[in-house]
């Protein structure tokens, strides 16, 4: 048991007596015509990840959350990428349609009673636990953010410490697209030099230790017209939510 004295997140308090994978829907609308490159991506992006949930856990430690919460937490949260080659070049207006005529699909308590009594193991077009209201997207400009223009890439040396990885990271991001935006809703844009406009992106860094529970845990719900706020709140974020 943990000491009283310690704060352990309420979101791995709920995880715990949780079950089933906590994350989001991330559609590939990119770099179908060059696999390597997307390879070189996807291999920089588990890098990415992995050096962030270690800067997490040693930020984390101190105040109560043990090494058993934080392996839990790490091995139960993912993405699910959908991909196919129609989907290149899709942009947030195409990924919210195709995200939202899944969520129409998703069925009722009524239609499957079994959702409530073990919702995990259902076969649902939005996995159980998945973000219902957003979903995320990488496109050629997103590739581009992390490993550089095509005609002059960068990737990531296979000797940078994971303190230089989680760094490179702070320059990648990926797009969240808010599956209820509708214009004229009054969303808030807050500091942001343009209106709120259903999308906001994400450091590739944060996306696991910050956006999925802070989308997921039902209790602290974050909008994404308030992420995209927050995203201009210092200067040099340029637009791009940390957290």
């Amino acid at each position: 048991m943990s000491d009283p004295s310690t704060y352990v997140p309420p979101w791995i308090r709920y995880m715990q007596d949780d079950t089933g994978t906590w994350g989001l829907l991330i559609y590939r609308c990119a770099s179908y015509h060059n696999p390597e490159r997307w390879a070189r991506y996807r291999a920089a992006l588990d890098r990415i990840w992995d050096a962030s949930w270690e800067y997490w856990w040693r930020s984390y430690q101190h105040i109560g959350v043990t090494e058993e919460m934080y392996e839990m937490v790490k091995s139960r949260m993912e993405l699910v990428w959908v991909e196919g080659e129609e989907m290149q070049g899709w942009g947030v207006d195409e990924v919210r349609s195709a995200f939202t005529r899944l969520r129409d699909a998703m069925p009722s308590s009524e239609e499957e009673p079994r959702l409530a009594q073990d919702p995990w193991n259902l076969d649902l077009p939005i996995p159980y636990h998945k973000d219902r209201n957003s979903a995320l997207l990488v496109d050629e400009a997103c590739v581009s953010s992390l490993l550089g223009p095509e005609d002059g890439e960068v990737p990531l040396p296979e000797t940078e410490t994971k303190s230089a990885v989680r760094k490179r990271g702070r320059e990648g991001y990926v797009v969240a697209v808010d599956a209820r935006y509708r214009p004229g809703l009054g969303y808030v844009s807050g500091k942001a030099p343009v209106p709120y406009s259903g999308w906001a992106k994400i450091g590739t860094g944060v996306i696991f230790t910050e956006l999925v529970h802070r989308r997921v845990y039902v209790n602290s719900l974050v909008p994404l017209d308030t992420i995209y706020s927050q995203a201009f709140e210092r200067e040099i974020s340029g637009g791009v939510w940390w957290g």
